[in-house]
């Protein structure tokens, strides 16, 4: 999209009396999930993984298999999860997560209530 199309954008959400935020999601892994998956990360120019200082190394969201570990066939989102995000659908949760023991965690299934 360029920046002029952006900037169009832009005003017409003003326009209609709302802001407009920017949004680029970082995919990120635990150190032990990182170095076991080296494949799954994003790597800088000279060969080194990308991280946020010590605490996680980024994913390369384009790697097919980290999309598969990423993505869940429905929306589900696990027991005890924390979630920022503002619509219903769920996104980020990996297909198949743990605790750091290795436990899986359970799903609870949204219902419907009237």
């Amino acid at each position: 999209m360029s920046f002029l199309a952006l900037r169009a954008l832009a005003s017409g959400i003003r326009e209609q009396g709302a802001v407009a935020h920017a949004y680029a999601p970082v995919y990120a892994a635990d150190l032990d999930f990182a170095d076991e998956h080296p494949e799954m990360m994003l790597y800088q120019g000279d060969g080194a993984v990308e991280r946020f200082f010590d605490l996680i190394k980024i994913a390369n969201p384009a790697n097919k298999q980290w999309q598969d570990h990423f993505a869940l066939p429905t929306v589900r989102r696990p027991t005890g999860s924390v979630s920022t995000a503002s619509t219903s659908t769920l996104m980020g949760t990996p297909a198949h997560p743990s605790t750091r023991a290795g436990s899986p965690l359970t799903y609870a299934v949204p219902t419907k209530t009237s």
